[in-house]
């Protein structure tokens, strides 16, 4: 059965990513009865850590008297009480989740990052001739770029970084880009 993909990035970053030229990254996330498991790391999506996580997963859901999920709790106790609020006192027979995984796929977050955001004047820089940011007098958010052939684009919103996105990607989008 192949898990479930979930984007854990904003689609105006991913339109963006791809605008670019730039792509995404999978990565392989654990679960325990639905809930996302963060303290167990999240290693690169490949078909090998696929099938290596599915059988793990498989092995610690096993009801079978020689499964691993009494040594796997021992080894991880502390973060799985932590993260599920569970007594110290828990055994693993007293906490037998079912495990899943599914598959993140993330890219860079433009949109929700100021410096990866302010980052993207200097990558495309040789399309722009000037550009600023600025807050204005009712706290909005107002970012003005002037292409080399000097058109001019603005944009504003409540996120800085996000208004940043949308008039990269309007520039991007444009017909002069085509």
């Amino acid at each position: 059965m192949e898990p479930e993909i979930i984007t854990s990035s904003a689609q105006i970053d991913f339109n963006l990513c791809k605008l670019l030229g730039k792509g995404s990254a999978d990565f392989i996330v654990l679960y325990a009865d639905g809930k996302r498991m963060d303290f167990f790391g999240t290693p690169y999506d490949s078909p090998r850590n696929r099938q290596m996580y599915g059988e793990i997963i498989a092995d610690l859901n096993s009801k079978k008297k020689k499964g691993g999920w009494a040594e796997f709790f021992e080894e991880w106790k502390r973060p799985f009480c932590k993260c599920f609020d569970l007594p110290e006192e828990t055994t693993a027979e007293s906490y037998r989740p079912i495990l899943s995984m599914k598959i993140s796929r993330v890219c860079c977050g433009y949109s929700v990052h100021l410096h990866a955001a302010i980052g993207l004047f200097d990558e495309l820089a040789s399309q722009l001739k000037t550009w600023s940011v600025r807050k204005t007098l009712d706290g909005k958010s107002l970012v003005e770029i002037v292409t080399v052939d000097n058109r001019p684009m603005m944009h504003s919103g409540d996120s800085m970084p996000l208004v940043i996105v949308q008039v990269i990607v309007r520039l991007l989008n444009s017909p002069a880009n085509a």
